[in-house]
């Protein structure tokens, strides 16, 4: 399934700094964000290629959109640095070939991705309440 991934040109989202066992807040915020925009820039590609659920993939995208702007504005009461990524150039391979399947496939690793926010913030922020007790 990783090589079909590939084969269609899906990007590997990474939330790694997330998942250190003492979180990097800027980096872990800074990784979702930047996953966010690749999955929204996939989104505007399916919601053209699964037509008959352009609603739920809209509502999708505004979800999305609405999470990427929550954290940034965390961020931005944090003090932490923001880093922009530029938006992908090229269309990803799977807009061209199987373009169905592809769709699937990454809404199956969209939908692992946002698990792993859920359970990369909730680690965090179980860190930094602990660190705010123990002062």
């Amino acid at each position: 399934l990783y090589n079909g991934h590939k084969h269609l040109g899906i990007q590997q989202v990474s939330i790694s700094y997330c998942q250190l066992e003492f979180c990097d807040m800027e980096r872990c915020f800074n990784q979702i964000r930047a996953g966010l925009q690749t999955y929204s820039s996939y989104l505007s590609h399916i919601h053209q290629i699964l037509t008959d659920y352009a609603d739920h993939v809209h509502l999708i995208q505004k979800d999305i959109s609405s999470l990427y702007h929550n954290i940034q504005q965390q961020m931005e009461e944090s003090l932490l640095t923001i880093v922009e990524y530029p938006p992908a150039e090229s269309e990803p391979t799977f807009v061209g070939v199987h373009r169905k399947i592809g769709s699937y496939l990454v809404l199956d690793k969209l939908q692992l991705f946002m698990k792993g926010i859920f359970q990369a913030l909730s680690h965090c922020t179980k860190q930094r309440e602990s660190m705010e007790n123990s002062h």
